[in-house]
């Protein structure tokens, strides 16, 4: 047991002191339960949300899942993320699509204090994931992804992917450990110009343990390189399970000082999924975040 807690603390140490700086919050997170745990429950919970992150960590034990979740980061700003996957012989098949609506951007002809007219911003993403376990423990996914933006009257689209690894139980038992590379491809133009895509590496590890009473603990800490910003962000996160039916989470986001922390709720019910996520912001000018999810299984 002592062994387990200093790797625990090893993992929490290490995240925040490596650490550089913050993160994007609508790039990078749109379930609640990745929300809640700062985009770290890909390292300690297998679904097919978590090919955002690492297409490797899909892999559930569920033949079949599905799952559709809001976010509303703003009164004029909505997020929608469906997700859906069947599984079978150690392989898997998952679809993901993303959408975010923007209202109430303002334009203006010339400079001015006072806006000419109203206009809207649309971004969606379809991606489509294929993931293998190996006979050697090891975990292999890549992530085909179609992007399209609009903004007023100009719009873009363009082809990305990802492809990760991923092995569960590495060296102890509760180790598992992640390594992706994350959103290479290109966009068409933008009217004149065509934006770079946010190519990123995300390496991570997590580690669970088994608690008196049918409580489990588990903690992940998540690094990434921003490749085009040549920056890193990096989340710690913890999960508190109960007989996983009931579940408490938090997250941390290093350096961030808008929306550093987050926690969440979530319970399973048969087949049935709810998790809820709650992010404050310290800008009073910026809204809290609250999100929202229901799936649907089957093992």
């Amino acid at each position: 047991m002592f062994r387990r807690i200093t790797v625990l603390l090893i993992f929490i140490i290490a995240g925040i002191v490596s650490a550089e700086s913050g993160f994007y919050f609508l790039r990078t997170e749109k379930t609640p339960a990745l929300i809640s745990t700062a985009q770290t429950s890909y390292l300690f919970s297998g679904t097919v949300r978590n090919m955002e992150y690492n297409p490797a960590s899909v892999l559930s034990g569920s033949v079949f899942e599905g799952s559709v979740s809001y976010s509303s980061p703003d009164e004029d700003e909505s997020v929608i993320d469906f997700s859906t996957a069947y599984s079978e012989n150690d392989v898997l098949y998952g679809m993901q699509l993303s959408y975010m609506s923007i209202k109430g951007l303002e334009g203006r002809e010339v400079p001015s204090d006072d806006p000419a007219y109203d206009f809207g911003a649309r971004n969606m993403i379809v991606s489509f994931t294929y993931a293998r376990k190996f006979k050697s423990g090891f975990i292999a996914g890549i992530t085909g992804k179609y992007l399209f933006e609009k903004i007023e009257y100009d719009d873009a689209s363009g082809l990305a992917g990802s492809i990760g690894i991923y092995r569960e139980n590495n060296f102890t038992d509760g180790l598992n450990l992640g390594l992706a590379v994350n959103n290479f491809g290109s966009l068409s133009k933008l009217d004149t110009e065509s934006a770079d895509l946010p190519i990123d590496v995300v390496f991570g590890a997590g580690y669970g343990i088994a608690l008196a009473g049918d409580f489990r603990i588990d903690i992940g800490n998540s690094t990434r390189y921003l490749v085009s910003d040549e920056e890193t962000e990096n989340f710690s996160g913890m999960e508190i399970g109960y007989q996983n039916k009931a579940f408490v989470r938090f997250g941390y986001r290093a350096n961030n000082e808008g929306s550093p922390f987050s926690a969440g709720i979530g319970f399973s019910i048969n087949n049935i999924t709810f998790d809820y996520s709650y992010t404050p912001f310290t800008d009073d000018a910026v809204n809290d975040n609250h999100a929202v999810s229901v799936g649907y299984c089957i093992k």
